[in-house]
């Protein structure tokens, strides 16, 4: 009997959440109270520190990483570049944020190559969950006052461990942590000769 109710206390929380606010413009003010930097305009610029990929062994690697992220001709499209390592090692990302509905804090990260990632922005957070071959992955942006903090955590998709499912218990799925990847992006200072 608890798992139907479980059920039906579920699927009503499910069907009152997706119900449209009666005063849109509330979300956009709560939106904006929310934020400390109003996205993405206030995150343009020239961003780059040192990203630590560590893994459960215990090693890790570091690396330069970099972000710059400008406004383009079209107020829907910003230019967004990531660029890893540096010298003979440097990989370009040469991305695009898309605005999808800004009020509704959705994105897309357009990677021009046929890959599209949605991305979710809730408060100074700029979220992603996809997977790629054999990883899941979530890839979380957040601008603070120190800059962008950026940290990626990879797990292995093909290897589940599956618990529960016993009685009322529903099954749970879970997946290896393979790597974390985390980084303090500062803004880069411009040499002006």
């Amino acid at each position: 009997m608890s798992r139907w109710l479980t059920i039906t206390l579920l699927s009503c929380l499910s069907f009152t959440a997706c119900q449209p606010l009666t005063n849109p413009s509330a979300t956009t003010s709560a939106r904006s109270a929310a934020q400390q930097f109003p996205f993405p305009a206030d995150w343009t610029g020239h961003w780059r520190g040192p990203l630590t990929a560590r893994f459960p062994s215990g090693r890790a690697q570091t690396y330069l990483m970099e972000l710059q992220i400008a406004p383009t001709a079209d107020p829907l499209i910003w230019s967004w570049k990531i660029i890893y390592g540096q010298g003979e090692q440097r990989q370009l990302r040469d991305y695009e944020l898309q605005i999808v509905n800004a009020e509704a804090g959705e994105y897309r990260i357009d990677e021009k190559n046929s890959i599209l990632i949605p991305a979710g922005l809730v408060q100074d957070q700029l979220v992603s969950l996809y997977s790629v071959m054999d990883a899941i992955m979530t890839a979380r942006y957040e601008r603070t006052p120190q800059g962008i903090v950026f940290t990626l955590e990879s797990y292995r998709f093909g290897n589940p461990v599956i618990s529960g499912g016993i009685g009322e218990i529903p099954p749970v799925t879970t997946y290896p942590l393979t790597v974390v990847q985390h980084a303090l992006l500062q803004k880069a200072v411009e040499n002006k000769q």
